[in-house]
């Protein structure tokens, strides 16, 4: 680089040199300046008890749901006032003015066309592999695939190491069955990869001048899913499937059997989810997905092959698919514009038992929170009830006594059970913010935050039920759990608290973390713009005609 400025700029290389320096000695003069706070003794003690105190709890929940009037109807003027507050929120996102969670916002989601080939009709038309083929394989990869290195006198794993070669009749079997995987899963793709030839052969792409095509312009030109389907069909004489979802969101697709094991694979990279490249879409602005080995997704633009990674190992195929598919619609989250709206939510039509189209009403969901918050103080009387019979009678006894008093389901023996939760700890606000961090290019990132949030809120209530002495007799404690409309009876809380040899162990590996994340903390402050100028006291020259006015840059607050 310095030869380069010194030829284009006529630049000095003792000036080029200069410069570097005072670069140089203000970064290090910064790393010495954020690295001046010193972390506590207390402060280490504080968090490595945070990070390694657990517990166990033995509970039984009772939700709001279970005490629930199924049959009753709100009036029009409660499910207004229930919806229209709450219309904008985020499904279980818990604040002050909503301790409940109640949200009714629509997320992200995505309605695409597919095609499907099941694995276990593909291995019916592949040719099987042969002795032949396995004998070939073995010899072929003898040295680097059933090769290892044992040691030479079984009876001393000290000894030195010698090349132990595996039998071809142990490992027959095994390449028999690779084979055979590796056969259908190339003819699965084989055929997807002639659908997205034939889908996408005539799509329009983007003119010189930066021009993208209409959407009514890739309708028009996009293959028909469901010709190709047909003729593939009859081609290979095997079933492909063909459909179009509903309008899906994130989470909508990890739910689904088939689709939440669907990923994109590329040579030398990690797989990548569908709904990763599904959710990239320049439709959802910001909320769009970043990839880093795909290109984002388009409008009936084919995506795909996709398939379960562990495919490439399974032994039974019975369960395995490989799609290909193409998003023809999206709709960013939006509050709903009123209490009617409805959309299919439904997933890939594969001709199993059982499968059925699913709507999603917002009217349901608002009524089903209604009814639960109705219950609630009935759900609060039932614990202190239960509370009651497990001090009288006993624990298991209250169990059972309660179920007979109150269970719904008649053939439901245990509606209300005994639970437990082991090695419960509390999640630090820090690492809330890691993992929001983390989470922020998942489509399904903000209802994995706000399921992260309402069990740390959890794990903070039971720490905070715990006797102060340990030796204390148990006794039945109610919880009230607003964010998961419960009440939680408790029997029993054991702490399993952080030993001084424990703390020993980690206080080194505290330490350094705490001192490295503050000391970055640090640096963004000391190295903000705003804190700059102030330091410097920097004031914007006037001309001298000008009235002498010291008008200083607006003091920013010192962050630290």
């Amino acid at each position: 680089m310095m030869q380069g400025w010194i030829s284009r700029y006529g630049m000095p290389e003792e000036d080029i040199l200069n410069t570097y320096a005072k670069l140089i000695a203000v970064l290090q003069y910064a790393q010495v300046i954020s690295s001046m706070e010193n972390v506590t003794t207390s402060q280490v003690r504080h968090m490595a008890s945070n990070d390694a105190s657990s517990l166990d709890a033995e509970y039984v929940q009772l939700e709001a749901s279970a005490f629930a009037d199924k049959q009753q109807t709100p009036a029009a003027e409660a499910l207004t006032r229930q919806f229209d507050p709450y219309k904008a929120n985020i499904p279980g996102d818990v604040s002050e003015g909503n301790p409940f969670g109640f949200g009714y916002r629509l997320p992200n989601r995505v309605q695409f066309e597919y095609i499907v080939v099941k694995l276990s009709d593909v291995a019916a038309i592949i040719k099987p592999p042969t002795d032949e083929d396995v004998e070939q394989y073995y010899q072929q990869n003898r040295a680097r695939q059933f090769t290892q290195k044992v040691p030479s006198d079984p009876n001393d794993p000290n000894s030195p190491e010698i090349d132990k070669v595996r039998s071809f009749v142990e490992v027959a079997d095994e390449i028999m069955s690779q084979l055979r995987r590796q056969r259908i899963t190339t003819k699965a793709e084989q055929i997807l990869q002639e659908v997205r030839n034939l889908a996408d052969a005539e799509l329009p792409r983007a003119t010189a001048d930066g021009n993208e095509p209409t959407i009514q312009q890739l309708q028009a030109k996009a293959g028909s899913y469901a010709k190709i389907a047909q003729d593939l069909s009859a081609k290979y004489s095997l079933p492909v499937h063909n459909g179009t979802t509903g309008l899906l969101s994130a989470v909508d697709i990890r739910n689904d059997r088939y689709l939440r094991r669907m990923a994109l694979v590329n040579y030398g990279t990690n797989p990548v989810p569908l709904s990763m490249v599904l959710f990239s879409l320049k439709t959802f602005g910001d909320d769009a997905a970043i990839l880093q080995s795909f290109s984002p997704a388009t409008l009936y633009s084919s995506v795909g092959p996709a398939k379960d990674p562990a495919s490439a190992t399974a032994s039974d195929v019975s369960s395995q698919i490989m799609l290909i598919a193409r998003v023809v619609d999206a709709q960013p989250d939006t509050a709903p514009a009123n209490l009617d709206v409805a959309y299919s939510t439904r997933t890939l039509t594969l001709g199993d038992a059982g499968q059925q189209d699913k709507t999603f009403f917002v009217k349901e969901q608002v009524v089903k929170d209604l009814r639960e918050l109705a219950a609630w103080e009935t759900t609060g009387a039932k614990a202190a009830e239960f509370a009651a019979l497990a001090t009288q009678n006993g624990w298991d006894a209250a169990v059972s006594q309660f179920n007979k008093l109150h269970k719904a389901d008649p053939n439901d023996p245990n509606a209300f059970k005994s639970d437990r939760r082991r090695s419960v700890q509390r999640i630090s606000k820090g690492d809330l913010e890691v993992l929001a961090t983390q989470l922020s290019n998942n489509p399904a990132g903000k209802i994995y935050m706000a399921e992260a949030r309402t069990e740390s809120e959890f794990a903070n209530r039971l720490f905070s039920l715990v006797p102060a002495d340990p030796n204390a007799a148990s006794k039945a404690q109610v919880l009230e759990f607003k964010p998961g409309l419960s009440y939680y009876v408790i029997k029993d809380l054991k702490l399993q608290p952080l030993y001084q040899e424990q703390f020993q162990k980690m206080k080194g590996m505290v330490i350094g973390r705490e001192e490295y994340g503050q000391a970055q903390n640090l640096a963004a402050v000391h190295l903000n713009p705003e804190n700059i100028l102030k330091r410097m006291n920097f004031r914007w020259a006037k001309p001298a005609e000008e009235p002498t006015q010291d008008k200083t840059a607006k003091e920013p607050k010192d962050a630290s």
